[in-house]
This record gives structure tokens, sequence and C-alpha cells, in this order.
């Protein structure tokens, strides 16, 4: 479910992405996709290997200026996660996503995602561990803990404010 894919380094190995996460969380990006000259296809970076280039999607994630929901970070880094178990010839299983993902699972925001969507889409998983589980729902109950960054994203916190603001004008 991908739409791009990054042909990287001297070897051209292929990283594919989402367009959407890449264009939120950087103005390089956005002009890359959706400006005037476009990238179509794949896209040739040939001055960087292929390992830094993964770095940058450390650099998305943990972006307090990424705007983009919690739950749909996670749903895409799952995507990405299992991807690369595909590519590496490895089950899909919960236990490879989460190997898969390795540190960039800490830089997902839990304890910002709507309660009900963290249980429903969550919580189901066997992502994360059942003690990771309950730190996230004491959070949710006004038990704080530094298991997982609880500080909102930049853009997160504008929709929030702007989905009040029209919420307050609609009723008076």
């Amino acid at each position: 479910m991908c739409d791009v894919t990054f042909q990287v380094g001297s070897d051209k190995s292929s990283i594919k992405a989402h367009k959407y996460m890449l264009a939120s969380a950087s103005p390089v990006f956005y002009s890359m996709f959706e400006g005037p000259l476009a990238e179509k296809g794949d896209v040739e970076i040939a001055d960087i290997a292929s390992e830094h280039f993964t770095e940058c999607l450390k650099l998305i994630v943990e972006s307090d200026n990424l705007n983009c929901d919690e739950g749909i970070i996670f749903q895409r880094m799952v995507q990405w996660a299992k991807l690369r178990c595909g590519e590496q010839n490895k089950p899909t299983t919960d236990e490879s996503v989460r190997n898969s993902l390795g540190d960039l699972l800490h830089l997902i925001r839990f304890p910002c995602m709507e309660p009900r969507f963290f249980t429903e889409e969550v919580s189901s998983t066997n992502i994360l561990t059942f003690e990771e589980k309950v730190k996230i729902y004491e959070h949710f109950n006004l038990k704080w803990n530094d298991i997982f960054i609880s500080k909102r994203r930049l853009g997160e916190i504008i929709h929030v404010v702007r989905c009040k603001v029209d919420t307050d004008s609609f009723f008076f």
C-alpha cells in the first residue's frame, strides 16, 4: 500500500514509503510530491546510502511538527514494518512487526491516541507488551508515566484547537 519507491544509493536499494507521511513531515517532501515539478514513479537518490535514508524515517516519526493523527502514524508504521518483513522473507506476525520497528516503536506517541482507537486497533495486537499496554491505559486515566512520548505534535494541537473553534462557532 506504499505509494512511492525510492531507489537509494549506488546499488539502488528499493525503499517504499507513503507520500502522505513524508509530505506532512517535511516541506521538501511536500514540494517533491505536490509541487509544480512533482515526482512521478520511482524517486532516485543516488548520493546517500540506504541505511542513512531509513534514519530519515526516524527523524520524521520523532518530529514534533508531524501533522498527522497518531493512529495513522501507527497504522503506516505497521504497514512499513510488514513490508520490511516480506522483503526479508519473515512472517508478518506481531512479534516480527515489533522487531522490524525496533526503536521506531517508541517514537509512536501511543498516549496521544484516542483511547477508543488504542483499544480497538492497538491493544488487540501483540505489537506492544502487556506491560506497555497497561502503562498506556494508566496514562489515559491520568497516571502519568514516561514509557512512551506523551507530548502532542504541533500539527495535532492545531487540529484540536481548530476543531474546538469550529465546534464552538457551530453552536453560537
